[in-house]
């Protein structure tokens, strides 16, 4: 059985990958407003974390980072036997792709995106009253 990776070395893991790409602790402290030192705790262990810094610190990691660093922290949650906690976990990775997409999308690419978004949620609506209504009746 594979060792789980937890939240600090999937952020270690995330950081060394993207390195090349300019990503650095010094680079991603100035976009997030997170102290330097905040982020050496965390990387060593030292300190645990509040989830709100955490949130911020991955909300400016760039898309494909981001992306990265769910994949290697959900990865043995992905073969859990739970249905619903699959669902999740391939949810929170899909929102991440789309990230990604989005911000490397043009116009476009934009464009044809909410179509699907909005035709997507037009069967849906337009299935639920039909159910709802075959069910009043």
């Amino acid at each position: 059985m594979k060792r789980r990776i937890d939240l600090v070395e999937a952020f270690n893991r995330t950081l060394e990958v993207f390195k090349s790409e300019g990503l650095t602790a010094k680079i991603l402290a100035q976009q997030t407003g997170v102290s330097e030192a905040t982020i050496s705790y965390f990387r060593n262990r030292q300190q645990e974390i509040r989830s709100e810094t955490l949130y911020r610190l991955l909300a400016g990691l760039p898309p494909e980072a981001y992306l990265h660093f769910f994949s290697l922290f959900l990865e043995d949650e992905m073969v859990d036997s739970d249905p619903n906690k699959r669902r999740l976990l391939s949810s929170t990775l899909l929102l991440a792709q789309l990230k990604a997409y989005i911000v490397q999308a043009n116009d476009e690419e934009i464009t044809k995106l909410l179509s699907v978004v909005s035709d997507g949620c037009r069967t849906r609506l337009e299935s639920n009253s039909k159910r709802q209504t075959d069910l009043k009746a």
